[in-house]
């Protein structure tokens, strides 16, 4: 019988290791209140591989990318796609719109796929069920 895994640190961003946790939402407490983008989206990252999904950032210096969503998301099991935008709410707590390029990204992506505008803090909860879901 295994013993259940106490909360010291999140587990989706530790080294993760595959010990048995419990499917509940982090506490408030351990979830930082202001992080950069590149931040959040090695969060994002290290949460959709614990979840078994392939992620892609491609932002090649050859080839056009401005606007592209920060990130591809594909569920190596049941072939899920999502397309997410990541943004983060200033220290002062203005959060940032998609600009002209990323909107018609985000407009022509969503007619006919999953597509998501994630914002840091206020969509983890969504991020978190989203990615457990598959």
């Amino acid at each position: 019988m295994t013993q259940p895994v106490t909360w010291t640190i999140p587990c989706m961003f530790c080294s993760m290791k595959r010990t048995p946790i419990r499917r509940r939402r982090m506490p408030d407490a351990l979830i930082p209140n202001w992080q950069s983008e590149a931040d959040f989206q090695k969060q994002v990252e290290k949460l959709a591989a614990y979840c078994g999904w392939a992620t892609s950032h491609a932002h090649l210096p050859f080839f056009d990318t401005a606007g592209t969503p920060d990130l591809l998301l594909v569920h190596k099991e049941s072939g899920r796609t999502i397309f997410a935008e990541l943004k983060v709410r200033s220290k002062t707590g203005r959060l940032p719109k998609p600009g002209p390029a990323q909107q018609r990204w985000l407009n022509w992506l969503i007619k006919r796929n999953e597509v998501y505008v994630w914002t840091w803090p206020d969509s983890w909860n969504e991020i978190e069920e989203t990615l457990k879901a598959a």
